[in-house]
């Protein structure tokens, strides 16, 4: 078997070189990366290209669609995932909200961007981003800043954990705007939605 046969089996030909901070060449946080909820995965299972040695300097984006089908198809039918495919570089991605696949952690764990706790920071990441939001046309121009002065805000900052969050109301992949008629917040869905 040859040295670069190996990548395709085992993770340590790939993080021989990535462990390392080279010129132009990705560094992945080994400990980090082993406590992610992908650090049992292959690095073949997400970077299908690289299975052979040496790889090409520029491999294919990840698709996260490979592996997380249902929520993939969810989340390109909503308002963050359509605009995203008519190509708006603000719009949401997966990265943007669960964070980098390389230190991903579950969802239940306090430290995930996801995690109930974190959540209102995480869509501040991006709603609160003046320029970020410049040319996105939200009918709540400051939504951090209005829900901290809502009354579930209010509760949540006050450590009542099961105060409504974001995704509470908006959705988590199946995000849609106030505008939408599939949306959680779309006027006639308010009341199901509380």
């Amino acid at each position: 078997v040859f040295a670069w046969q190996l990548c395709a089996q085992d993770n340590n030909l790939c993080l021989s070189c990535h462990r390392q901070k080279y010129s132009g060449m990705p560094f992945v946080n080994i400990k980090e990366f082993e406590k992610s909820i992908h650090g049992k995965n292959l690095c073949t299972s997400c970077h299908s290209d690289a299975s052979d040695m040496p790889h090409p300097a520029k491999l294919s984006p990840v698709s996260c669609s490979v592996c997380h089908r249902v929520e993939s198809q969810i989340y390109l039918n909503s308002d963050h995932g359509r605009a995203v495919g008519r190509g708006r570089k603000e719009a949401a991605t997966c990265k943007d909200c669960h964070g980098h696949s390389h230190t991903l952690v579950n969802s239940r764990k306090e430290n995930s961007p996801v995690h109930r706790s974190r959540i209102a920071q995480t869509c501040a990441n991006c709603h609160a981003d003046s320029l970020r939001m410049a040319n996105v046309h939200l009918t709540e121009q400051e939504p951090l800043a209005s829900y901290n002065h809502t009354i579930h805000g209010e509760a949540f900052a006050a450590g009542h954990a099961h105060a409504a969050v974001c995704s509470d109301c908006h959705g988590t992949h199946d995000i849609h705007g106030a505008s939408n008629p599939k949306g959680r917040i779309f006027r006639n869905n308010i009341p199901n939605t509380c």
